[in-house]
């Protein structure tokens, strides 16, 4: 599970860039489609979120979805820092990662630098003509391919501390494979509008923990 979020992580996150273009798009909000095609990944399916809705400000970005027994929300802050907040079954709770913690997390998994080809396939997505992309990374030894839909015709979208060199574009569409699952985005909807400065704000009931914090608390918890 953690090397699919990983992955699902890189798509939604990483491959979105900041291109030279005509359009200036400073902020606002993206809404992407999520669809799991595989027959093997219906029970996977069902807890994960149908759509995501990501808004962008300042470097700043906030992702939204909805997910089997609750919601969950990802802060990247243009310092590094993440907060994921979750609302399961009523229980909320903010956990903090920094960017060292981020870069942790990474090493574990054994992440190289990605091998990126541009191909010459073109399609419209959301009004947005795109060029298609063959993303190659090796993760703890195993050579993970799959296809990501990018366009050059927006500028200054940017989706936080994980650029990666080389794409040349922002993701518009993508398709994730690992282990019989199979993930699907789909942006349908770009919105240009002021997005309030309250939206990157950690909510009062919304208690912060870090990921150290929680260990701790599992392992005092073990008797």
């Amino acid at each position: 599970m953690k090397r699919i979020l990983f992955l699902a992580a890189i798509i939604l996150v990483a491959f979105n860039t900041s291109v030279k273009a005509q359009d200036k798009i400073k902020e606002g909000k993206i809404k992407f489609e999520m669809t799991y095609p595989d027959s093997m990944a219906s029970e996977f399916a069902s807890f994960m979120p149908k759509e995501t809705m990501v808004y962008f400000k300042n470097g700043n970005t906030r992702t939204e979805m909805k997910m089997g027994g609750g919601s969950m929300t990802m802060m990247v802050f243009k310092t590094g820092d993440h907060y994921t907040l979750m609302d399961m079954m009523g229980q909320k709770k903010a956990i903090k990662t920094t960017k060292a913690e981020s870069n942790k997390l990474k090493d574990s998994l054994h992440v190289e630098k990605p091998v990126i080809t541009m191909t010459d396939e073109t399609k419209t997505i959301a009004f947005y003509k795109c060029r298609k992309a063959l993303i190659t990374v090796m993760i703890q030894g195993e050579k993970q391919t799959f296809e990501v839909w990018v366009t050059k015709d927006i500028d200054n979208i940017d989706m936080g501390d994980y650029s990666v060199a080389g794409v040349d574009g922002f993701a518009m569409e993508s398709t994730i494979k690992e282990k019989g699952i199979t993930i699907h985005m789909l942006c349908t909807s770009i919105e240009q509008f002021a997005v309030p400065d309250s939206l990157f704000k950690i909510p009062a009931d919304y208690p912060v923990t870090t990921i150290d914090e929680m260990m701790k608390g599992a392992k005092g918890g073990q008797h």
